[in-house]
């Protein structure tokens, strides 16, 4: 599956939907493919769809509860929804296991509301 999403990555920009398609088809196959869940989060927030690439990376959380990265990415799309105890949820979670990481450093500057 790996060599699979890498060429689903290609055909993304040529083809999104049929990328996209074929990436669903791993995840009924392999539920737990983490690297096809991201890519399809990531496809859905490129195209717009916030509430499903939130799902996609929940799913990620829910077999990688480690992965601070997700979470900041979860954090981001909450900001851009405007739901602020989300994103804080989000930067807890980081700072709970990942406070002495980058990570966490770029997550305190990303994940604040500024005020219009």
């Amino acid at each position: 599956n790996d060599y699979k999403n890498i060429t689903l990555t290609n055909l993304y920009s040529i083809d999104p939907q049929k990328a996209v398609d074929e990436l669903k088809q791993i995840t009924n196959e392999d539920f737990r493919n983490l690297d096809t869940l991201g890519l399809l989060a990531a496809a859905n927030e490129m195209s717009g769809n916030l509430a499903e690439s939130i799902n996609y990376r929940n799913e990620i959380a829910k077999y990688d509860p480690w992965n601070a990265p997700n979470y900041l990415s979860l954090g981001l799309m909450y900001k851009k929804q405007g739901d602020e105890q989300k994103m804080n949820l989000m930067l807890s979670k980081i700072l709970s296991f990942a406070s002495n990481d980058p990570i966490a450093k770029e997550a305190k500057e990303q994940l604040i509301l500024t005020v219009e």
